[in-house]
C-alpha cells in the first residue's frame, strides 16, 4: 500500500498541516476554552443564583 503525500489533513477535527502541524488550531482551541471557562466561572460564583442552577454542590 502506497501513503500519499498531502499538505494538510484533518484528524480529529484538527487541521494538520505539513508545514505547521496542527499548532494553529490548537492554540485556537486554547484560547476559546480559556473565554468559555471564564464565563462559566463567573457564573458560578454568582450570589444570586441558586447552587442546583449553577453547579452540583
Amino acid at each position: 500500500d502506497e501513503v500519499e503525500d498531502v499538505q494538510e489533513f484533518v484528524y480529529l477535527r484538527i487541521t494538520v498541516k505539513k508545514d505547521r502541524g496542527g499548532t494553529e488550531d490548537v492554540r485556537n482551541r486554547i484560547s476559546k476554552a480559556r473565554r468559555a471557562f471564564y464565563i462559566l466561572t463567573k457564573i458560578w460564583r454568582r450570589q444570586d443564583i441558586g447552587c442546583k442552577r449553577s453547579r452540583s454542590c
